[in-house]
């Protein structure tokens, strides 16, 4: 940030997953923002709201980008709807951690099965596999929803997903592992 500072450029924190970080630190999401000029963080990912995001800066910054949001078209008139969505998914930001607890139990799980997974810090388990794309394909199989990322089968625990779903995930993939 500071090469920024000494060339009187400004600092842009795209923070699509700032709430996932706050809770997994234990820290509040401003420490997470210090130094920077503006902020954008994501409503629809772990929070549950269908659609969302929320920008943060100067008065003047946030004056101009909703001035060129709405010339763009977002000066949607149903807005009012979807941010309670967004609204109810902020009162309840401490709901993240059973996401987080329920992605190491995921983890956990798979390594016992002899997957090669990392304990993950957030909601989102990567595992190593010998043959991804086969990987992929089986797990469509079994009904468990996973995609690839850098080579890896990747897991997301939303609010959605319950500790008995992972239970069950974990039993269909051992159902064909042993």
């Amino acid at each position: 940030m500071s090469a920024a500072r000494e060339t009187g450029l400004k600092v842009h924190l795209d923070g699509a997953r700032l709430w996932n970080a706050s809770v997994a630190l234990g820290v509040p999401p401003a420490a997470l923002t210090v130094g920077v000029d503006t902020v954008q963080v994501c409503l629809s990912k772990g929070l549950g709201a269908p659609v969302g995001s929320v920008v943060a800066g100067t008065r003047a910054f946030v004056a101009e980008a909703r001035r060129v949001r709405k010339m763009l078209g977002g000066g949607v008139r149903q807005g009012g709807v979807l941010a309670a969505a967004g609204l109810v998914g902020l009162d309840r930001i401490d709901d993240l951690a059973t996401d987080h607890a329920n992605a190491r139990e995921l983890a956990r799980g798979l390594a016992e099965l002899g997957w090669q997974v990392v304990e993950p810090e957030t909601n989102i388990v990567l595992a190593g596999v010998p043959d991804l794309e086969v990987t992929l394909t089986g797990l469509r199989h079994l009904g468990v929803f996973a995609g690839p990322m850098s080579g890896k089968v990747r897991f997301v625990l939303h609010r959605d997903v319950t500790a008995e779903d992972v239970a069950e995930a974990l039993r269909r993939i051992g159902s064909v592992s042993s």
